[in-house]
């Protein structure tokens, strides 16, 4: 997302970053990417000193980004076709005529789950062995009550 990087000195601001310079004019902004801009707005740069060895306004790095406002999508808006529904009913029939489109594989399935199941029970036996080896497994009696 794009944000606006604006320059709140009175005086255009001048940096390298990441190897290529940026020029915000005063009381103007740029645009850049809302990572680029975070990172951008944290780098420090030394502070120039004039002739009589105080900071330099010209080099204040005074700048502050700007979100744009998020635009604000219908929720009823089918992205297969582009047609916007009045009513959950209507947005299930235009969605239903695509149902066609989808894809289930039941072999693929039932080779998760087999899969996902011997996963289980190689983590579940993993677990028993470290719990016995820190001595935190709990003997249970015949009752299933744990002593």
């Amino acid at each position: 997302m794009l944000v606006k990087v604006w320059n709140d000195n009175i005086h255009p601001y001048r940096e390298m970053f990441r190897n290529q310079e940026i020029v915000i004019e005063a009381g103007s902004f740029i645009e850049m990417d809302e990572d680029e801009a975070l990172y951008f707005e944290g780098t420090f740069v030394f502070p120039r000193k004039n002739e009589q060895g105080v900071p330099d306004p010209l080099f204040f790095k005074k700048i502050r980004r700007e979100a744009t406002p998020p635009v604000e999508v219908d929720p009823l808006l089918c992205h297969a076709n582009g047609q916007t529904a009045k009513s959950d009913a209507e947005f299930k029939e235009l969605v239903g005529a695509f149902k066609h489109l989808l894809v289930k594989d039941d072999s693929a399935e039932a080779e998760r789950t087999k899969a996902l199941k011997k996963e289980n029970k190689d983590l579940k036996s993993r677990l028993e062995r470290l719990e016995e080896h820190l001595g935190l497994k709990t003997e249970k009696t015949s009752n299933d009550k744990t002593v």
